[in-house]
């Protein structure tokens, strides 16, 4: 079980899944970096973008108190649903980021994830932070929280470029089940050990949850949802 107490394990398990991800990242040519993941709506790069603007958005908000990039769209796009919202984030960003090349990619990717890392290190994880929906709070979360969520979720994402590309596993999973069974109530998005997409296409229905979840049939939104935010 993590809290508190024991966040160190995902705080140490942080840095060796950058390391990999860069790794991985780093022996790819350009016909991989345009392959395809687990997540229809994003290509390999694709992910790796996703995974550097949630690093850069957290740094922004949880390490400098900037306002959360989501509240601003919400101000240009009233009364979008929040799924909505979400999806035009992470879309805008990957689109805007689309000019960057590989090489400077893992560039930025290994200094984000030195600062976060750094970042999380230093918390006090029984701080209050932000509210982390993972772990079904509405409310101020203790920082612990956010740092089991964000380690999760690029372990998904590593999991979305190697599942699909036959790669193997992402490494750390014992790490990430600790994470996810520090849960203390069911979060608002069902949590996946890894991430898939059942269907095919722009309209797949997306489906955060573990393969014995996964639906046999399920209407397709009109959209679908690029990456959860627990």
């Amino acid at each position: 079980m993590i809290d508190e107490r024991t966040i160190g394990v995902v705080l140490d398990a942080m840095r060796q899944e950058r390391a990999a991800f860069l790794e991985l990242l780093g022996g790819l040519d350009a016909g991989a970096w345009a392959g395809p993941t687990e997540c229809p709506a994003y290509d390999v790069k694709g992910i790796a973008t996703h995974v550097l603007g949630d690093d850069l958005s957290l740094l922004s908000r949880q390490r400098d108190g900037a306002e959360n990039g989501l509240f601003q769209l919400a101000a240009e796009l009233p009364g979008t649903d929040f799924r909505t919202l979400l999806d035009t984030f992470n879309d805008r960003w990957v689109a805007a980021a689309r000019f960057l090349s590989p090489e400077l990619l893992v560039e930025l990717l290994r200094l984000a994830g030195d600062w976060t890392a750094s970042y999380y290190e230093a918390v006090d994880p029984s701080a209050p932070g932000e509210p982390v929906g993972f772990f079904g709070a509405t409310g101020a979360s203790p920082s612990w929280q956010a740092i089991a969520r964000e380690y999760l979720e690029r372990w998904v994402h590593h999991s979305q470029i190697r599942g699909r590309s036959g790669w193997g596993r992402s490494p750390t999973r014992r790490s990430c089940a600790s994470a996810s069974r520090s849960r203390r109530r069911p979060p608002t998005s069902p949590l996946a050990s890894r991430a898939i997409r059942t269907g095919t296409g722009p309209s797949a229905q997306s489906c955060w949850a573990p393969p014995s979840r996964r639906p046999t049939s399920s209407p397709a939104p009109t959209r679908p949802t690029r990456c959860e935010r627990w």
